[in-house]
């Protein structure tokens, strides 16, 4: 099941990306990975309550990594894939606080909006 939380929450019905939210949330049982990112570029929070999920297959970039899953090494590496430092002496929370602040990128393809944010391919901003 996923969770998914609008920006600016408002009272009654809206749609967004085809998503139908009622009081700013929408509850929905499936959520094509491309569409998550979409709202997530679009400042949307999706929870999940299911173990990690793959966001977006391979071919769409990348796969996509549940923090809480990696080692200390593997998320040290990654920060260095990243071209992010790391203090010497961080621990695992620490570094998992330090990427997961990271700006997401966008989707590959998107086009970029010129002010912080991006849309993604074929979708039409309103």
């Amino acid at each position: 099941m996923f969770h998914v939380h609008t920006p600016q929450p408002s009272t009654g019905t809206t749609t967004f990306l085809d998503v139908e939210f009622h009081d700013g949330v929408a509850h929905l049982e499936d959520l094509h990975p491309v569409r998550e990112l979409a709202l997530m570029q679009h400042g949307y929070r999706v929870e999940t309550d299911r173990g990690p999920v793959e966001v977006y297959p391979e071919g769409q970039g990348g796969a996509y990594v549940d923090l809480n899953t990696l080692t200390v090494p593997q998320l040290r590496e990654l920060a260095d894939a990243d071209g992010v430092d790391l203090p010497a002496k961080a621990r695992r929370d620490d570094i998992i606080a330090i990427l997961s602040a990271l700006p997401p990128q966008p989707i590959p393809g998107s086009v970029d909006n010129g002010d912080g944010s991006f849309t993604a391919p074929g979708i039409h901003k309103e």
